[in-house]
């Protein structure tokens, strides 16, 4: 339960996101264990395991669903019904994690950019200032 009041108490909407994520995996593992079917199809489950390991790069939805035999739609709309956000909700998620971290170490806008597949410290602080309503400086500076 103290999961549950770390999510009621967290102010970072990405951070509740991940741990809602997280209480979710325990859940389902909890579930499988008293063998209750939770049935989430594999190609969500790969899905979400190469974006989290690939994020760095760039990652198209089409090629991705080649890669795991499926059509772009299903994916898609797999991915949104079991995980609640769309593919690139989850890949730009997985890139400001990865730039919060990365920044909190040191790293310049421009250098946190490039290794987390921004492209650019320009749209490293456009995604910022859209997901946080800050840029990537005050974000830092506010956690």
């Amino acid at each position: 339960f103290s999961l549950v009041k770390q999510l009621e108490t967290e102010e970072s909407l990405f951070r509740k996101m991940l741990l809602l994520l997280f209480l979710l995996s325990l859940v389902s593992d909890n579930m499988q264990e008293q063998g209750v079917a939770f049935d989430i199809p594999s190609f969500v489950t790969e899905a979400l395991s190469i974006i989290s390991t690939n994020y760095k790069e760039r990652i198209v939805a089409e090629e991705l669903a080649r890669k795991l035999k499926v059509g772009r739609t299903t994916l898609m709309t797999g991915f949104k019904k079991y995980t609640g956000t769309t593919l690139n909700e989850y890949l730009l998620r997985c890139r400001l994690k990865a730039a919060v971290e990365l920044l909190q170490g040191g790293k310049n806008e421009q250098q946190t950019a490039e290794e987390c597949g921004f492209g650019d410290a320009c749209n490293l602080i456009r995604c910022f200032k859209r997901q946080f309503g800050k840029t990537p400086k005050k974000y830092i500076a506010s956690i």
